[in-house]
């Protein structure tokens, strides 16, 4: 019996199944689809199954957590798995970096089993590295298994696209994300706003669960968004002003600014819906009272271009524009 242990993607965790038992692997897999959906997670479930599984047909439960394979995955140190990411001083994942990839791929496993490469953001690899890859790929070596993430698959090049099991990560249901969450002793009514927070991908919820100062300053940021709304514009120019102040450069700036705007276009998003009287799918429902509220002061046409007006500041941040005049532009633009 497999235990995968994580929240959704069964219908992913059942077709790895089959191919593991009736020895239908491919040496290469693609999984792609949003940030937080849980390719990772489910990455490093399924090289543990599939290690463990090959050591011991037999076992009742797999992973059984307790076998040499199960232990030194769970430490991270196990000799036939290599996880390769770009580096934190470097601009992409390097061809030096495929190379040594390749190295180890070629050594004999250290357990006379499977030899499995993990390529975590494949998108940052450069044209160099995919061409590398390239060969592996076209020439894999027996019982090796190379698993390629990304949550921008369009980067991905089509001759490597021809050559891997794509496999697409779709949103979880909001109810197994509560299920899960609930089934872990998580309050209900955290559970709940969490599972509609995640929009689908359980990573979020579960950043938010294991990280309260995040969790706090999520909150504090939809607070302050709903200061602005019903403040006086001089307010809201203020609040520009010391918003930026200490940030040098228009890089520094963006940088704080961009995840405002992506949380602000998601309140205007549940706005949206409360106006299309579609409560069910608002995300924020820690506010659902002052969405509301607001959402009945405003026409849908005022939503619809709030909406617009920070996918339009968001170009402009892009295009390096001022990032405090751009700011109390869509400042200006809430009243």
């Amino acid at each position: 019996m497999f235990i995968w242990n994580i929240i959704g993607h069964q219908k992913i965790t059942r077709f790895l199944e089959s191919a593991i038992v009736n020895d239908k692997l491919v040496h290469a897999y693609l999984f792609y689809g949003p940030k937080q959906i849980g390719k990772k997670t489910l990455t490093k479930k399924f090289i543990q199954i599939l290690m463990c599984y090959f050591d011991s047909k037999e076992k009742k439960e797999i992973p059984c957590h307790f076998c040499d394979h199960c232990q030194q995955i769970e430490k991270n140190i196990h000799p036939d798995i290599f996880w390769l990411r770009k580096e934190s001083d470097k601009k992409d994942i390097n061809i030096e970096q495929i190379r040594d990839l390749q190295n180890n791929l070629a050594v004999h496993s250290f357990f006379k089993s499977y030899k499995v490469a993990v390529i975590e953001n494949a998108e940052q690899m450069n044209l160099a590295s995919f061409n590398a890859l390239l060969k592996t790929l076209e020439e894999p070596t027996p019982k090796t298994i190379i698993i390629l993430i990304t949550h921008q698959i369009g980067k991905i090049p089509k001759t490597v696209l021809s050559r891997s099991q794509k496999i697409k990560f779709l949103p979880v249901p909001s109810e197994e994300i509560y299920n899960y969450l609930v089934k872990q002793n998580v309050d209900r009514e955290q559970a709940k706003h969490l599972s509609s927070l995640a929009n689908g991908r359980p990573g979020r919820a579960l950043t938010f669960l294991n990280n309260k100062q995040l969790w706090q300053e999520y909150l504090a940021q939809l607070s302050n968004l709903f200061s602005l709304i019903n403040s006086t514009r001089v307010k809201r120019m203020k609040f520009a002003e010391k918003f930026l102040a200490n940030k040098k450069t228009i890089i520094q700036k963006n940088e704080l600014l961009l995840p405002i705007l992506n949380l602000w276009q998601l309140v205007i998003r549940d706005l949206m819906l409360h106006k299309l009287n579609q409560d069910d799918k608002i995300i924020n429902t820690t506010d659902a009272d002052r969405i509301a509220k607001i959402s009945e002061r405003y026409s849908l046409l005022k939503i619809v271009n709030l909406q617009k007006n920070i996918e339009l500041t968001k170009k402009h941040l892009k295009m390096n524009v001022n990032p405090r005049l751009a700011l109390e532009n869509l400042l200006l633009s809430l009243s």
